[in-house]
């Protein structure tokens, strides 16, 4: 520390003089050298003290939609470290959506860069429609943006007309927006007046 290299500077009869300096590798506040260093001096001749400041500050690059290989290479070429976060979001999947610090902030070299990079839209989750009508089933899918594809199936009991009794995929599936529903809706057939052939 500066303080401790002034003390003893002067203890052996020197004065010191402050000199920061950008250093990588340096932490803050230590000493990175002395001049002159390890000859002889006058005394109370002045001894320049180097002192660490940090990383040089280096401008954060622009990375918004930019894919997200492109933008960690772009990060670490300027010198910075790189953390990728993922979140939902209607930017296009793997695009960046945000930094943090921001583009166009300086701050110092080796500094960790947040990136926020797109998953795509969040998917949906695939209603329970098995027991609806054909129509509420149609309205449902219809509001989540999801296509329908409608199959049938015959049925012997009236209470099963016109209603959903299976569906693909099943319930709690998670798809994405646009995404094809099937449906099978029942179609009530009166089996009760069929007759069969009466052998002679």
């Amino acid at each position: 520390k500066y303080i401790e290299a002034k003390q003893k500077l002067e203890s052996s009869g020197f004065q010191s003089q402050k000199m920061p300096i950008y250093s990588s590798n340096v932490p803050v506040g230590v000493v990175v050298r002395t001049v002159p260093f390890n000859t002889s001096a006058d005394r109370n001749s002045i001894v320049q003290v180097y002192v660490s400041k940090g990383s040089a500050p280096a401008i954060v690059p622009e990375t918004k939609n930019l894919p997200k290989s492109e933008a960690v290479e772009s990060l670490e070429l300027a010198g910075f470290r790189v953390q990728v976060v993922s979140k939902y979001s209607s930017s296009p999947q793997n695009r960046v959506i945000n930094s943090n610090p921001k583009a166009g902030e300086s701050v110092p070299q080796g500094s960790l860069i947040e990136l926020t990079v797109s998953l795509g839209i969040e998917p949906d989750p695939v209603p329970d429609l098995i027991g609806l009508s054909e129509i509420d089933a149609l309205n449902q899918i219809s509001d989540l943006g999801l296509s329908y594809i409608i199959t049938e199936e015959e049925t012997s009991l009236s209470s099963e007309d016109g209603i959903v009794l299976n569906q693909s995929p099943s319930s709690g599936s998670s798809v994405p927006e646009g995404s094809t529903i099937t449906i099978t809706v029942g179609r009530f057939r009166d089996t009760s007046s069929d007759t069969g052939g009466v052998s002679r």
